[in-house]
């Protein structure tokens, strides 16, 4: 959909509607407010396949990066998204870097979680798949039904694929072209090219490249997780697929802490309403001012905290741990 609204400075994030969206939700249940004194701990506490089974929504928790502010830009604790589906199925996207897993297994936790029904690795990158495999991990805490990934071979997926045999979790491959449903919700794979699937993937661009993007269908609102594409690779995608590229919510690809991924095409042709960067690190101003020009609102857990995007086919909700305190985004701001 492409929807133009007013974009309000984000530093003075506040609720607020933008034709059926709402901003800082209070409308769905995300459970009782338990505020932990360590900021990395999310602070709702509530079965959240019980909530989204309720009220038949399809969340995104954007796990990675509360508490994890750091002045350099390029350190990253990587990415990982919870997706609770309306029929009350899970999906964990990644994973984040080792180091991360204890907060990571906390919250998950705190959110009712003992089963992940599917865990997909976007990529073979430590920083997406570390906190899968490492002892104390998501093996360890969680039972997993079963493994996507896109069928490449490198060093990382080797190590996947190793505790996934150990585990005895079943494995499946990814690529454009892949369609399937869970519950009402239609998902869509757009990248990679199903010529990759066992090929030798190592240089970190090409890595990056064979990302798994998937579309999230659900009713009239669709979602694109994007892993770490480059730019390269996003403009091929706008030109091969614009229509399933036109979207409301976006994750950003590579974090959106780097002019590597990020350009104008991309930008026009996914209209998203929503973009969403999280990895502990703040958004690339190129980035940021490139999605802004569009009428895209940027939310990144570096400014907002944890981020909670869900909708019941309709509206869009937003509910975010904190608000922003900066102004310094405010300039690439454009009304619309």
């Amino acid at each position: 959909m492409k929807r133009l609204f007013l974009v309000l400075a984000l530093a003075l994030l506040m609720t607020c509607a933008f034709a059926l969206t709402i901003v800082n939700d209070t409308v769905l249940d995300y459970g009782e407010v338990v505020a932990s004194s360590d900021s990395r701990i999310i602070p709702w506490n509530g079965d959240v396949v019980k909530l989204a089974k309720a009220d038949s929504t399809l969340r995104f928790y954007f796990m990675a990066g509360e508490g994890t502010i750091t002045p350099a830009a390029n350190i990253k604790i990587g990415d990982s998204t919870l997706i609770v589906f309306p029929n009350g199925e899970t999906m964990l996207v990644d994973a984040c870097q080792e180091g991360y897993e204890d907060i990571l297994v906390a919250n998950l936790k705190k959110m009712g979680i003992s089963h992940i029904d599917y865990f997909v690795l976007s990529h073979a990158h430590s920083d997406h798949y570390a906190g899968f495999i490492v002892k104390g991990g998501i093996t360890d805490n969680f039972t997993v039904g079963k493994v996507y990934y896109n069928g490449t071979t490198s060093g990382g997926h080797t190590k996947v694929l190793a505790k996934c045999e150990e585990k005895s979790i079943p494995v499946e491959i990814l690529c454009e072209g892949m369609e399937f449903a869970i519950g009402d919700v239609q998902i869509t794979v757009i990248n990679p090219s199903a010529d990759l699937v066992g090929t030798s993937v190592t240089e970190e661009a090409s890595v990056n490249n064979a990302s798994i993007v998937m579309r999230f269908d659900y009713k009239d609102v669709s979602f694109l997780m994007t892993g770490d594409l480059y730019r390269a690779q996003m403009e091929i995608l706008a030109g091969t697929h614009p229509v399933e590229l036109d979207i409301d919510v976006l994750d950003i690809p590579h974090h959106g802490h780097t002019e590597s991924s990020i350009s104008q095409y991309w930008a026009d042709t996914v209209t998203a309403e929503y973009v969403i960067a999280h990895a502990g690190v703040p958004v690339n101003t190129s980035v940021y001012e490139t999605y802004a020009n569009t009428g895209s609102k940027i939310l990144m857990d570096y400014c907002e905290g944890y981020i909670v995007v869900s909708t019941e086919g309709k509206a869009i909700y937003v509910k975010t741990s904190r608000t922003r305190k900066t102004t310094f985004y405010e300039k690439f701001e454009v009304a619309k």
